[in-house]
């Protein structure tokens, strides 16, 4: 409204002079709204970004895990050693990880699209850092399944999903971050400076570094899925 106000002024003023004054208000109008919007719009990013980490799972520090894949078995179909039948996200780890455990295994999201997956199953080449990850479909042409075939056994980095006095633990340490970044916002706000993004938001998670090695074979498996023994997803019955 202001800036169609100054328009007519300047449409309708006889003394050029004040028409030069009212050009130069008006831009500076428009430049300072223009500044303004900015501001609101990378403090609302901001923002919105401290809200989505403060929904986010709360997650440990990153380790290192070796993926296997397994399909069900033939003699317990999908049936896990935790009694519960295994579903999309559900995986072996050692016998020490307690069942229900759950894991953020970022280079997995072809199987698992939000990346979370939950410790419902043992096996007998399941041990340390290996987790094996369960997939539903046997059928090597099936998405995840035939990714998996392509990617085979690897490396890759995991986080465990924190609960309880760990996880309060983190979100505290997650707000004294979130506080450090209002106060920040607050400065530049009162200096009228643009706002970058802050560098004491967190960092994303790093990429999983794939290394791909040959996966375990399993006679029945080669015989159901008609693959080349170089091809097979290991099949594990609830016992195995």
């Amino acid at each position: 409204m202001k800036n169609l106000i100054l328009a007519a002024l300047l449409t309708f003023s006889p003394v050029t002079g004040m028409q030069d004054s009212l050009a130069t208000a008006a831009a500076t109008a428009v430049s300072m709204d223009a500044a303004q919007q900015d501001l609101f719009a990378e403090a609302h990013e901001i923002e919105a970004a401290i809200k989505a980490q403060a929904q986010a799972p709360v997650l440990s520090e990153p380790f290192e895990v070796v993926i296997t894949f397994y399909v069900p078995s033939r003699r317990n179909g999908s049936l896990t050693a935790s009694g519960v039948y295994a579903t999309e996200g559900t995986i072996a780890a050692d016998a020490s990880v307690p069942f229900e455990t759950q894991y953020y295994i970022p280079g997995l999201t072809y199987v698992k699209s939000d990346g979370i997956f939950t410790v419902q199953d043992r096996g007998s080449a399941v041990y340390g850092n290996v987790v094996d990850v369960f997939l539903p479909v046997a059928n090597p042409t099936d998405p995840a399944t035939k990714a998996a075939l392509q990617v085979g056994r690897f490396k890759t980095i995991a986080y465990r999903v924190l609960t309880g006095e760990e996880a309060a633990l983190q979100r505290a340490n997650q707000k004294a971050v979130a506080g450090l970044t209002e106060e920040a916002l607050s400065t530049a706000w009162h200096q009228g400076a643009s706002i970058a993004r802050d560098s004491t938001l967190p960092e994303p998670l790093p990429a999983p570094d794939a290394l791909p090695l040959p996966i375990p074979i399993d006679q029945n498996t080669a015989a159901d899925l008609n693959l080349t023994p170089s091809l097979q997803v290991q099949r594990r019955s609830k016992n195995s």
